[in-house]
């Protein structure tokens, strides 16, 4: 800082008034601009602050020409021994994004003042799993200059975000098993996210004060649109009380602060109360190492689903609790496509199975409710895709089994297929072209892609489907006699896989519970990783360099 202001440091409930905990002027004259003040804050924060509390500054200038550079919260940690974390980051064609995110950590680190970044740098390793297409030895050599990073960058089989996931955790076992070191925290991360510096130190500050083997997760909000909140956990209703968890059949959880808009100040009192999700995303997903020994690997999941289970599964295998840290934050854009509702629902699926639906009624329910959507619209690639989920489910041959991810590959490129087949319709035109079947006597449907309302007007003539993900326009002729009968097959089968759910339902689920407990295990994911080419490293720090001449 440079020049005098007056700053107040107070302290806020959710429907109390602010109190202000310290009020003081600080003067800062130009050649000491570069020097770090500190403000201690003399109060008892079990008595004074309290639970559920929301502590917050204000600085007022007190003339013209002040300068505030930088301002950052810190306590007193106890004297002990740093704990070693291990920061986990596999990717599939994002190695220039893993390149960015690291790149900006040492930027933060080499910056005058900044030396508590450096500590935890000290004390963190990042093991990169790259399964990109085309990658290059040399892809990685940016680290290189990095004298803060500490890392190590593999190339392996692209088995999707959740089997990267397990595969990057069993090469972390093998080292730690090699090696006789085990790190204290496993951080796992996004390779698409936006996290500062300042919330990667914090969340490992925070894993000093471990009491407990507690998951830790963060807020995450959009990329695109900065101030909007996707997601702070989610509830799932699985671990509710006997008589409550009927009414929680949804096959996909509630997305907790879904959509909440931050400005100002608004909804920061809400994010004082502590908050523990039933689910949290693999975006940021942080866990003592002892707990990952008794929760065994990740299901042979390709994506969507993957994080919902493993997070599941801590509360009914282990008790685990999960807290969602309101004071980290990261970005990520979200996505959705033909490809990811067909993982979304079918891995959805399993999982109720696994913790709750012991009956097929809620599951019958939903397909009848998916098939009459889309028929309505004569929409049979929505259709096709519904029965593809059935179908492969009561295969029984090609979820959670060793080989998985050459079926997902396959299958996304299939769905792919769909959006070749629609009109596109470019964002310039689109009031042009909405003028123009205006003046049709025929109605024009426009509706979400995948969860439309049951249309039931006549004389429709044009379906406009949105995809507001990929912001994509896709139309099609709702008269068109190919349509039509495509539809009206598509529906029929539907119904017909719809009317074998319940005689079927006990045996699968029977069958994927069985699948899951073998799919999380260490034998699982040997036999899976001896199908590919064995992992490979093409870049690590100049430290390890060292150690290994």
């Amino acid at each position: 800082m440079k020049g005098p202001l007056a700053l107040q440091v107070g302290v806020g409930r959710q429907g109390e008034p602010v109190k202000l905990l310290v009020e003081k002027e600080l003067l800062s004259e130009a050649d000491q601009a570069d020097q770090v003040r500190e403000v201690e804050i003399p109060v008892n924060f079990r008595s004074v602050v309290g639970e559920s509390s929301r502590l917050f500054w204000v600085a007022r200038a007190l003339s013209d020409g002040v300068d505030l550079n930088n301002a950052a919260w810190g306590t007193y940690a106890p004297k002990k021994v740093d704990a070693k974390m291990m920061v986990a980051l596999r990717t599939f064609g994002r190695t220039q994004d893993i390149l960015t995110l690291i790149e900006q950590f040492q930027d933060s680190a080499s910056k005058s003042g900044q030396s508590h970044y450096a500590r935890m740098l000290k004390n963190t390793f990042f093991l990169i799993l790259d399964t990109s297409a085309g990658l290059e030895d040399d892809d990685y050599d940016l680290l290189k200059r990095f004298p803060d990073i500490q890392f190590h960058v593999i190339r392996g089989a692209n088995l999707g975000g959740g089997g990267n996931m397990s595969q990057i955790m069993r090469l972390l076992e093998a080292a730690s098993q090699d090696s006789g070191v085990e790190p204290d925290e496993l951080l796992l991360l996004d390779d698409d996210l936006h996290l500062s510096m300042e919330s990667l130190y914090r969340h490992w500050a925070s894993t000093l004060f471990r009491t407990d083997r507690t998951i830790f997760t963060l807020p995450v909000f959009t990329k695109s649109d900065p101030r909007k909140m996707w997601e702070d956990g989610a509830f799932w209703g699985r671990f509710l009380d006997a008589e409550k968890r009927s009414r929680r059949t949804n096959l996909a959880p509630r997305l907790l602060r879904h959509n909440l808009n931050f400005k100002l100040f608004d909804h920061l009192d809400m994010l004082a109360t502590p908050n523990y999700p039933e689910y949290c995303t693999f975006i940021f997903f942080s866990l003592p190492w002892s707990l990952f020994g008794q929760l065994g690997y990740p299901l042979a999941i390709f994506l969507r689903g993957d994080d919902i289970e493993y997070s599941l599964r801590s509360k009914a295998k282990a008790g685990v609790r999960i807290l969602s840290n309101p004071n980290l934050a990261a970005w990520h854009e979200p996505a959705h496509s033909y490809g990811q509702e067909y993982m979304s629902i079918a891995h959805g699926i399993i999982i109720n199975m696994i913790y709750g639906h012991s009956k097929p009624e809620a599951l019958v329910r939903y397909f009848q409710q998916q098939a009459l959507r889309h028929v309505s619209l004569n929409d049979y690639r929505g259709l096709q895709l519904y029965i593809d989920v059935l179908n492969d489910l009561f295969s029984k041959i090609i979820f959670l089994e060793n080989g998985f991810a050459a079926h997902y590959i396959e299958k996304l490129k299939y769905f792919k297929n769909f959006d070749a087949e629609f009109e596109h319709v470019p964002h310039e035109i689109l009031a042009d072209k909405r003028h123009a079947l205006a003046g049709s006597s025929k109605h024009m449907a426009e509706h979400p892609f995948l969860y439309m309302p049951v249309e039931n007007r006549n004389a429709i003539g044009t379906v406009m489907l949105h995809n507001h993900h990929s912001k994509t326009i896709k139309l099609y002729n709702f008269e068109d006699s190919q349509v039509q009968e495509q539809a009206s097959r598509a529906a029929a089968e539907l119904f017909g896989l719809i009317a074998r759910i319940p005689a079927e339902y006990k045996a699968l689920r029977e069958h994927y519970s069985s699948r899951m407990k073998e799919s999380s295990s260490v034998e699982y994911w040997d036999r899976e990783l001896a199908l590919h080419d064995a992992p490979t490293t093409i870049a690590q720090s100049l430290q390890r360099e060292a150690v290994n001449a």
